[in-house]
């Protein structure tokens, strides 16, 4: 039996048996165009359905409630005679609005499980800046700071249904995985992969306290190296900012968020030096961005992030979208009110598959975009070698070819019996 097939067979076996140290793992889908994860999540009794997103930044999930002001699906707790609703009002707070309600207790499932006594909030009122996904959140933050009730992950483990709190989020099977997780090395074992400590964010504002949160040390555009005598000497960084900022990972954001500070040197290397200038800067109410219209230029761009000395390296198709016009949005905005945060969204993260650990506080990231600076060298190195080969093959072609030229004018200059005599190795015809 292979891995992969054994696996299947275990995740099955769990999902009839509900062993507590396996795993559980559910559906999701990925909002290409928007920049989100969403999954079904059944509330009360009568397990009405609401297709909620993954926020991962967020630590209170929410629905909406029957006096919720937009048009969507809502909920009636009275229809549940598990419901609890308390006297107890709860803002939720994060980048994509504000959520106002009452905290609620109910039960809930994912997939075929099922928990009881869950805390959530029963949404009433919801602020202009609210874009987003209108059906809900499934809130996935760090830190709980309203206790354990409110993050399904840990009442999963509460109630005996797995042995660790942890969940991934893969793009590359679109799933969701809760529980433990000790097989992703396995299942990932031909992939390069790395970890991210979380930091302390409690001197952040309220909305962002209960988020993934990592040091950000520095962001660059170009990789170049250094040949003395043909041989590999150096490689080293051109067109680097050293920002030692804390970066957030936020599953329902569609961008990568810079501060404004960094907006100049942004236009300047990457912008001006690697689209040459092929681009249009627009501002919006909260944020400056830029559209861009020469795609064979957006082939070649990439960009370099390092965390925890680790270089994460984005390509040209994840860092781009077209649009309606049929031009392509840079997914990097620069946001003024940020000036000491980066915010990591769907760009990054779709990258890899992510997994979330609140049991070891840390991010582990799986994908082939990931290097240290020693495999950075040994890319860079190969590429040289690779170059040395196709030069010296066009130099073998090249001498093969004006050989061949010079055999053929030969032949000519023999046949017309212009050098036999004066040659003395031509026969006369």
């Amino acid at each position: 039996m292979s891995k992969i097939s054994y696996l299947i067979f275990q995740v099955l076996i769990l999902q009839i048996l509900c062993v507590e140290d396996g795993f559980i793992y559910l559906d999701i889908k990925y909002n290409a165009e928007e920049g989100y994860f969403t999954i079904p999540v059944y509330y009360g009794e009568n397990d009405k359905i609401f297709e909620v997103q993954v926020d991962t930044t967020t630590s209170v999930s929410w629905i909406p409630s029957e006096k919720f002001p937009l048009d969507v699906k809502k909920y009636d707790i009275s229809d549940s005679s598990s419901g609890v609703i308390t006297k107890s009002n709860l803002e939720i707070e994060d980048e994509d609005g504000t959520v106002f309600g009452k905290v609620c207790y109910d039960s809930v499932k994912l997939g075929r499980f099922k928990i009881n006594n869950f805390g959530f909030v029963l949404a009433d009122e919801v602020d202009n800046k609210f874009k987003d996904y209108p059906q809900g959140k499934l809130g996935l933050g760090f830190r709980p700071e309203n206790g354990d009730k409110f993050n399904i992950v840990k009442s999963f483990k509460k109630q005996g249904i797995i042995s660790r709190a942890e969940f991934m989020i893969s793009r590359h099977y679109n799933n969701l995985f809760i529980g433990n997780l000790t097989f992703v090395n396995l299942l990932f074992k031909k992939i390069k992969n790395s970890e991210c400590k979380l930091i302390e964010t409690n001197n952040l504002e309220f909305e962002y306290r209960n988020t993934w949160a990592c040091l950000l040390s520095s962001f660059f555009f170009n990789i170049n190296y250094e040949l003395i005598n043909g041989i590999l000497n150096n490689v080293y960084y051109n067109d680097k900012m050293d920002v030692n900022s804390i970066v957030i990972f936020d599953s329902a954001f569609k961008y990568i968020s810079f501060p404004k500070t960094y907006l100049n040197f942004f236009i300047d290397y990457f912008i001006v030096g690697q689209l040459e200038n092929s681009c249009k800067q627009i501002k919006d109410e909260d944020s400056e961005y830029f559209i861009c219209s020469d795609i064979t230029l957006i082939q070649k761009t990439k960009i370099h992030f390092l965390i925890n000395d680790v270089v994460y390296t984005l390509f040209d198709n994840n860092l781009f979208i077209k649009n309606k016009d049929n031009e392509y949005e840079l997914l990097i905005r620069f946001y003024k009110e940020k000036d000491n945060i980066f915010t990591f969204g769907a760009p990054f993260l779709k990258t890899f598959s992510v997994l979330y650990s609140y049991e070891d506080s840390k991010i582990s990231f799986y994908g082939n975009n990931i290097n240290t600076y020693d495999d950075i060298y040994n890319i860079v190195e190969e590429q040289v070698n690779d170059e040395a080969i196709k030069a010296f093959k066009l130099i073998a072609y090249i001498l093969i070819v004006f050989i061949c030229l010079a055999l053929l004018v030969w032949i000519f200059l023999c046949i017309s019996n212009c050098c036999f005599e004066k040659c003395g190795i031509c026969w006369k015809i």
